[in-house]
């Protein structure tokens, strides 16, 4: 049995119009999937994995760990992070917990966290935080808390 396919000029398959708008749609959807799925990795490129200690894709933080927090370490990599994530879901809503050591990053309600509790270590240990809804960042939010309000 031999099949036969006719071709009209003009057609669908065959104008060139149509073959790149579909190409086109094609190909931005795949680079704005692409971008959505590579943003949070971005952001965790920006924070660096010797820094980073988890994410919670849920509430849309960002757990790190550095010896100490100050505007001047801390602005440079929010811009970075926010520039990952100016296309995605997360733009505007994410937010950043620095933790002076790796073990005490997290929330205070988690079980591997609450032994943190006794004699303040944990609330001593959280540096930093940074709000991208307000803007701010708060140093020592637990212990002395600082609001410095950034422009990006």
């Amino acid at each position: 049995m031999v099949y036969m396919v006719a071709h009209r000029r003009g057609g669908i398959l065959i104008n060139p119009m149509i073959k790149l708008a579909i190409i086109s749609i094609v190909l931005f959807t795949v680079a704005c999937t692409s971008r959505a799925d590579n943003a949070i990795k971005c952001a965790k490129n920006a924070i660096g994995s010797n820094s980073l200690v988890s994410v919670d894709q849920e509430q849309q933080r960002f757990f790190i760990q550095k010896t100490q927090a100050a505007l001047e370490t801390l602005n440079p990599l929010i811009i970075k992070v926010q520039a990952c994530l100016d296309r995605h879901d997360w733009k505007d809503k994410w937010s950043l917990s620095v933790f002076s050591d790796k073990k005490l990053a997290g929330y205070k309600d988690e079980p591997n966290i609450i032994l943190f509790h006794k004699n303040d270590e944990w609330s001593k240990g959280y540096l930093a935080e940074y709000d991208a809804s307000s803007k701010t960042i708060t140093l020592n939010p637990l212990t002395n808390p600082k609001e410095i309000k950034i422009s990006k």
